[in-house]
Parts: structure tokens; sequence; C-alpha cells
């Protein structure tokens, strides 16, 4: 873990109530899954990500995502970019 996903776990923001009933999110395993089967194929070559705990996240990069970290952010800043997009449009959740 980097310094800045360490760092990144004393940060407190105010998530929504998280349903603790199901302790697994399917849409979040079948998005870890397309990601894998990317990565097998050799068609994903580098994440920078966020993981959402019910108690706070996590950032890491790994692959190209650490070899390039200028493109690694610019990728964070178009996420950034289209959440705070579709916050706006959508009034700050789905």
């Amino acid at each position: 873990m980097t310094a800045i996903a360490k760092v990144a776990n004393i940060i407190r923001l105010v998530p929504k109530a998280v349903d603790r009933r199901s302790p697994v999110d399917h849409n979040t395993m079948e998005a870890l899954t397309q990601l894998l089967e990317m990565a097998r194929r050799g068609d994903l070559i580098g994440v920078a990500f966020v993981g959402m705990r019910t108690e706070g996240f996590f950032i890491d990069t790994a692959g190209e995502a650490d070899r390039n970290l200028a493109f690694a952010a610019g990728c964070v800043s178009a996420l950034s970019a289209d959440l705070i997009r579709r916050m706006s449009s959508t009034g700050g959740s789905r």
C-alpha cells in the first residue's frame, strides 16, 4: 500500500448509509471480474483506483499507472470530472 493510500485512511468523508445486510455487492464483483478478464487478455495494462469500504476508503495504482504517473493523474482527473458532472445531474446519488 502506498503512503498516499495510508494517508487516505485517515480522511473522513460522509458516505450515504450503507446497507450491511448483504456483505457482497454484486455490481462491484461484476466490475472487478470484467477488469480481471481484460487484464488476462492483455487489454488492461494498469489501474488507478479507489476502494470504498463500509468505513472509509483506500487508493492505489498498479501496472502502467505506477510507471506513468502523469497519465494516471490525467485519467483520475477525467474520472473526477465525470463524477462531478454526474453528481450535478442527479443531485449527488443515483
